[in-house]
């Protein structure tokens, strides 16, 4: 499989450079474990329940007594997601992804988001905040779902290879109040063209078939064939980060910062 979300922040940004960009400040106790920067931690998973790193702040951003619920089983979803400081449970429904022929490209994603949202809201408790969220990636108005067979995985790459795409996320959070906020954000990935043997290769090694459009950024392919990303490279792993945790926090109180007694200057 590829990098975790971890790795691949410490080889785009070097413990050197992360100390720089504190300087004058305190590293959260949280960043310098998840960095390495200390000795390494280790959360395990008790049935669906996810342990992250603990959300400090959230009895005073008014999140006390609340809780995540991720309806998806994306493994990615699931790291971006605790990578962003949050503790939740995952509970997935299985639901419907059939949506009309009619339906535009850029709307799908989104509706897809919802429908996930709302088939797990009847089972949530009142505390409870949903996240859901559905990818698709696009090449000229044609949707690609996840590949079927290695055959279709084959013929899927072998039609990104040369040419760009968009790749979009919609994302839903709501909880059983009634409240709702539901967007979606687009990125456009370039691909080298590809031998034959490479789209192979990586079908073959990476099996992609729980992917939309038959590939993962995170992966082999990510590395060797993408030559241009527009926009967000996690909305393209699956989940536009930035906006979930700008949602949680100023429209569902669920704001992670370190507490300040596990602060301290490194």
């Amino acid at each position: 499989g590829g990098r975790s979300t971890i790795s691949l922040l410490k080889h785009h940004f070097p413990v050197s450079r992360i100390r720089g960009a504190f300087a004058g400040s305190r590293i959260p106790a949280s960043m310098r474990r998840n960095l390495g920067m200390r000795k390494r931690t280790s959360s395990g998973q008790a049935g669906a329940r996810v342990a992250a790193v603990v959300c400090g702040a959230a009895e005073e951003c008014g999140a006390v007594g609340k809780r995540i619920v991720l309806a998806s089983q994306s493994p990615r979803r699931r790291e971006l997601l605790g990578a962003l400081g949050f503790e939740f449970d995952v509970r997935a429904k299985d639901v419907d992804e059939s949506f009309s022929p009619d339906m535009p490209p850029d709307q799908v994603a989104q509706y897809l988001a919802k429908k996930k949202a709302k088939a797990s809201l009847p089972s949530m408790d009142p505390t409870e905040v949903v996240v859901a969220a559905d990818t698709v990636v696009v090449l000229d108005d044609l949707i690609m779902n996840k590949p079927e067979s290695r055959e279709e995985a084959i013929a899927m790459i072998s039609s990104l290879s040369g040419r760009s795409h968009r790749v979009i996320t919609g994302v839903c959070i709501a909880n059983p109040d009634g409240q709702e906020v539901s967007f979606d954000d687009e990125a456009t990935v370039t691909f080298r063209e590809l031998r034959q043997d490479e789209i192979e290769y990586y079908v073959d090694v990476h099996k992609p078939f729980d992917k939309a459009g038959s590939y993962g950024i995170q992966d082999w392919i990510g590395m060797a064939a993408v030559t241009r990303l527009e926009g967000s490279y996690y909305t393209v792993m699956g989940l536009p980060t930035a906006r979930v945790y700008a949602t949680l926090c100023d429209e569902f109180g669920f704001c992670c910062t370190a507490p300040a007694a596990e602060a301290s200057d490194f």
